[in-house]
Parts: C-alpha cells; sequence; structure tokens
C-alpha cells in the first residue's frame, strides 16, 4: 500500500466516510468543511493521485466523474496502525495502547 500525503489522505477518508460515491464537488465541499479553502482543480489532482496510487476507481456518468474507495478504509487504518507501532512505538504494542488510552483520557474523544 504506497503511502499517502496528508492532503491526499484527507481527500480519501472523507471519500470512504460517504454513504454514496461522490462527485468532484461533493469531495471539495467535504475537505473544505474541514478548513481548506481549496479550488476544483485542486481535488481533482488529489483525487487523480488518488486513482493513479489505486486507493480509488473513477467512473463517467452524464457529465460528472464519481469516485469509490477501491482499498477499504479498514484495511488503510490497520496499515497505518501498524506503521505507527512500529515507528513511533517500536513495535511496542503495550506502549501504544497505554499511550492511546492516556491520550483518550487526557484530550477526550476528538482530541
Amino acid at each position: 500500500m504506497e503511502r499517502l500525503s496528508v492532503c491526499e489522505e484527507e481527500v480519501y477518508l472523507e471519500i470512504c466516510w460517504m454513504s454514496e460515491p461522490p462527485a468532484l464537488e461533493d469531495v471539495r465541499s467535504a475537505v473544505n468543511r474541514l478548513g481548506h479553502e481549496w479550488k476544483p482543480q485542486t481535488v481533482s489532482t488529489f483525487l487523480n493521485r488518488l486513482v493513479k496510487k489505486r486507493y480509488l476507481s473513477m467512473w463517467k456518468k452524464g457529465r460528472y466523474y464519481y469516485y469509490k474507495p477501491e482499498i477499504y478504509l479498514e484495511d488503510y487504518q490497520a496499515a497505518e496502525c501498524t506503521r505507527m507501532l512500529n515507528r513511533i512505538f517500536k513495535g511496542d504494542r503495550q506502549r501504544m495502547q497505554s499511550c492511546l488510552i492516556a491520550a483518550t483520557n487526557k484530550y477526550g474523544k476528538n482530541g
């Protein structure tokens, strides 16, 4: 699984959380609610990168392209957790679990 930039990841995750395959404007609205002010061309660039990396598939219906995750969110989450475990905690699961519990207690669910 190829690594994503922070911006690519935000776009990918927003699409994963949508109930229906979105068009470009749906994706742009979702990521801009995160605090961005991205123009359609910017979002289109990230979508094309995600298609090229095989995180998304796209198809045209009428005038619009629609996007669907090709990598399940759960698989992406597992891969990222494993990377974090190995990178930050040197594979120590107990330390990672303790850190997650402590951080949740200190900062809350949305910390």
